[in-house]
């Protein structure tokens, strides 16, 4: 599989491309969940059921920036520990303008929330 290994990825997601949570939101429709049917991401934060031990599968929604409105959603694969700084390792959209695994700062997360 391929993996965005850590880095500034700030730049790189759900910038003027908010393709983030429309990656999520068609995932679940595939699956026969509903989702926010919206582009914003941070509108994660109110579907599904908050969760502080996310599971593989459950939504995971960050900050990204200085503002109250950006962010980015994926799905929670993993956690790993890179030269001392925790990750959460993301399946998701518009990382890097693909499809793929990503790390992301632990320290940038708003939530996680799982169907239930």
């Amino acid at each position: 599989a391929y993996e965005i290994r850590p880095r500034d990825w700030s730049s790189d997601v759900c910038s003027s491309d908010l393709w983030c949570a429309g990656f999520v939101n068609a995932i679940l429709d595939k699956v026969g969940v509903d989702g926010t049917d919206s582009l914003q991401a941070r509108s994660f934060l109110n579907w599904g059921i908050a969760t502080k031990s996310p599971k593989e599968g459950d939504v995971v929604v960050f900050a990204r920036g200085r503002s109250r409105e950006a962010g980015h959603v994926g799905f929670y694969v993993g956690e790993e520990v890179v030269d001392g700084v925790r990750y959460i390792l993301v399946l998701g959209g518009n990382q890097r303008k693909a499809v793929n695994v990503a790390y992301y700062p632990a320290r940038y997360v708003l939530g996680y929330r799982t169907i239930g």
